[in-house]
């Protein structure tokens, strides 16, 4: 006879309690199966009418996914009874406890679909753990499947059993266009008018409000630092780090698996005041030097070296400020990830261009005035 454990951690009667009590009302009787409950559950009154089943209560594993206690609790009684499959439903202790009891298969269930952008670093290592732990994931519809897959879970590692919810359907952008050509308001009776609202209709009015927020940004980003030096081409050349900026804060939202959403989108514009600062430092000392005599070549080098540690220490300190936020919630992932990326290669990039077109320029302007 098989002998089957399942481990719930529910205190109350959840999901995963009343599909175990239904499945198995209808499991043939040569299974041996063992409910693991945490202490004082209602669970333990809820399944006492599956006669063929044994409960057994274990402490430390009540509404948590993982516990240390929790392990070793789970460890003692899976050792004792020898199990040839564990499902864990959403218990990572449970996982953690049956990798280590010799010849017995590991089942991980997913009833749920997480957003690709959510933590996106905290997610994958988390399906990296729950791949190694797990012999196989269970996905209960088509569209917990595709999540899992587009997350990096290996396909070898799922198998799909449907519980009757029909796989998510999305629309392409031409598929949404030719129902607009389809409904065009020429076609429409008199007096009647069509507005397209939803979604996609929100994200393409914030982009457009974010859009004339970047450029309002920049003209009056522009203004101070004119003000402030006195000049026109050097605001320009402090400005020439913008454009690093949206380098950094794409290859940042690829190599964290982000996408360039509303939240990104508020992080370039919050560059924009930023991403300047290490810029107006070193044009600053250099205009400095060069007025206390220096040559253009030795000013800019002196710049160089003697702003470096400062240049260096705002940006890692300011990454310092952000970074908990990128594992903190998912609205602050692509937010967080955007500035972090941003300034990196901002400060890398300014060290290198911004004294160069600062000579270049200069030059320029020296040779046309001769």
């Amino acid at each position: 006879m098989s002998k089957v454990v399942h481990i719930l951690t529910d205190t109350n009667i959840g999901g995963a309690g009343v599909w175990l009590k239904r499945t198995l009302q209808y499991i043939e009787k040569d299974f041996d199966i063992t409910v693991l409950i945490p202490e004082n559950s209602l669970l333990k009154d809820y399944l006492s009418t599956l006669t063929h089943c044994q409960i057994i209560e274990v402490p430390y594993i009540g509404d948590k996914s993982w516990s240390l206690k929790g392990v070793l609790a789970l460890h003692k009684v899976l050792k004792k009874l020898q199990p040839e499959v564990v499902h864990t439903h959403a218990s990572l202790s449970g996982r953690v406890a049956a990798k280590v009891i010799k010849n017995t298969w590991c089942l991980n269930s997913r009833h749920c679909i997480e957003p690709i952008d959510r933590r996106p670093v905290v997610r994958r290592l988390k399906n990296v753990v729950n791949s190694f732990l797990s012999d196989r994931i269970v996905a209960v519809s088509h569209g917990v499947y595709d999540n899992l897959v587009a997350s990096g879970v290996s396909k070898n590692k799922l198998i799909l059993v449907p519980n009757g919810v029909d796989p998510l359907v999305t629309y392409s952008q031409e598929h949404r266009d030719q129902i607009k050509a389809d409904y065009a308001e020429e076609s429409l009776p008199l007096g009647t008018e069509l507005k397209y609202s939803g979604d996609v209709a929100g994200i393409e009015q914030n982009f457009g409000n974010l859009f004339q927020s970047l450029i309002l940004a920049v003209f009056l980003v522009f203004i101070i630092l004119t003000l402030q030096f006195k000049s026109i081409t050097q605001p320009f050349i402090i400005l020439t780090t913008l454009p690093m900026a949206f380098i950094g804060v794409i290859w940042g939202l690829v190599i964290t698996g982000n996408e360039f959403g509303f939240y990104a989108f508020m992080g370039l514009v919050a560059l924009i005041g930023i991403a300047v600062n290490d810029a107006i430092v070193l044009i600053d000392y250099i205009n400095y030097l060069r007025s206390e005599g220096f040559e253009l070549t030795e000013a800019i080098k002196e710049a160089g070296k003697t702003r470096f540690n400062p240049v260096l220490a705002t940006t890692l300190t300011t990454i310092s400020g952000v970074l908990p936020l990128a594992f903190k919630e998912v609205i602050y992932a692509q937010f967080s990830f955007a500035l972090i990326f941003g300034l990196m290669v901002t400060t890398i990039l300014t060290l290198i261009f911004i004294p160069t077109i600062y000579g270049l320029f200069t030059s320029r302007r020296k040779a046309v005035a001769q």
